[in-house]
């Protein structure tokens, strides 16, 4: 798509806005894909990422990009397309059958063993998820014993896994 449209304002603008493009380009609600990576959450904080500056993306803006999304009745994808890495591309075209096994831990260091086609690992504490990862072997930057450990398959389905 050829930018008809001036450059935003502000660099908050431009990733709401880029959302935005992306969604309308794939004809496919993408809110939730950029909602999990950030683009589409509430910021305000300086940066020092390929030089320095400020991004702020208010509520409004997130309110009023994701309303323009689904405004246009555009399907919301099949899979999970934010778990999609290189290493599940596989699982992903084939749409395979996800199945646990079990999951060790040592200090902070997770063991997972027996689970087929998990796209990634999730750990939640107290129901909120802490950390991904997309290796079945990962450190983590604290474990309790009331953790809980996920695979996830390629259409978000989760499993608990059970830590020995």
């Amino acid at each position: 798509m050829i930018r008809v449209n001036e450059n935003p304002a502000s660099s908050g603008a431009a990733q709401v806005e880029f959302a935005k493009i992306c969604s309308d380009i794939a004809q496919t609600d993408l809110t939730d894909f950029f909602i999990d990576w950030g683009f589409l959450k509430v910021v305000n904080a300086d940066l020092d990422d390929y030089g320095q500056g400020n991004i702020n993306v208010t509520q409004t803006m997130v309110d009023d990009a994701i309303a323009s999304i689904q405004s246009k009745g555009y399907p919301k994808p099949a899979m999970k397309l934010q778990f999609l890495h290189e290493q599940s591309l596989s699982t992903f075209k084939s749409k395979a059958t996800l199945s646990v096994g079990s999951a060790s831990v040592s200090g902070n260091t997770i063991t997972i063993s027996g689970t087929n086609n998990a796209a990634v690992y999730q750990q939640e504490k107290e129901g909120v998820v802490v950390h991904i990862s997309a290796r079945n072997n990962f450190t983590v930057s604290s474990f309790e014993a009331s953790d809980k450990i996920f695979a996830v398959g390629y259409d978000g389905e989760r499993q608990e896994i059970t830590v020995q």
